[in-house]
């Protein structure tokens, strides 16, 4: 029964944590000014995806691969890096204002644990900018809703098993990492030059990675347009 109180304890502080975090950050002018260029970033990402089925996918199967049938099949690792950026942002900016607000006075006079303090700040950040990418994806699947109703010719809905992986699986997980790195960064290490550099060398190795990864689906899926267009 002490197991079970503890956990049911500890999730209490974490959903008490996580609120509070999402409620300030609500309030902040500068969480909002994220949230707009970062949406306008992913519209620029779809529209550029529509051009490319209205101007060039009938007449080549390598951009046909970019339909916004396929936009989030092949997302830019970029796109994901600059997510975690933002993430990374707001987990910083929460460290230094809990400092300056005396914030972890008022905590520490509770009954909180620091996993639930740091897990709760984690997945706030996360939350954030995952919402935001959320509401970015149903506004472009409305549009091409009713383009498709409207009957005109700027591709299918985004792919629903694709929005599930990248949205529901990858986006939250490496949101999750690199709010994770920087909330213990901005606790643990004094100074600010370090910090940019851990995140820095964090951030150029997942490129790498990606980048390596990306490029292998992008020759995969090319090759199959390309031998389904030659037997059609």
């Amino acid at each position: 029964m002490g197991v079970w109180q503890a956990i049911g304890r500890n999730l209490g502080c974490f959903i008490a944590v996580f609120s509070m975090e999402w409620k300030i950050a609500r309030r902040l002018s500068r969480y909002w000014v994220i949230a707009a260029i970062l949406a306008a970033f992913f519209i620029v990402l779809f529209l550029q995806a529509c051009i490319n089925k209205v101007a060039v996918s009938s007449s080549s199967p390598i951009f046909g691969y970019f339909d916004p049938y396929y936009l989030l099949n092949n997302v830019d690792p970029l796109v994901f890096i600059i997510c975690q950026i933002a993430a990374v942002f707001l987990a910083f900016d929460a460290s230094l204002r809990h400092r300056r607000q005396l914030i972890f006075e008022v905590l520490e006079s509770r009954p909180l644990s620091n996993l639930s303090n740091f897990v709760g700040r984690i997945f706030a950040c996360a939350v954030c900018i995952w919402v935001v990418a959320l509401v970015t994806f149903g506004v472009c699947q409305i549009v091409l809703g009713i383009s498709s109703i409207a009957q005109f010719p700027v591709g299918r809905l985004i792919a629903f098993d694709d929005a599930v992986r990248t949205l529901g699986l990858q986006l939250p997980l490496y949101l999750l990492v690199a709010s994770a790195i920087a909330t213990f960064l901005s606790e643990l290490a004094k100074s600010k030059f370090l910090c940019v550099l851990a995140l820095s060398a964090f951030f150029l190795m997942e490129l790498l990675f990606l980048s390596g990864t990306m490029a292998e689906s992008i020759q995969n899926n090319a090759l199959s347009l390309i031998f389904a267009r030659e037997l059609t």
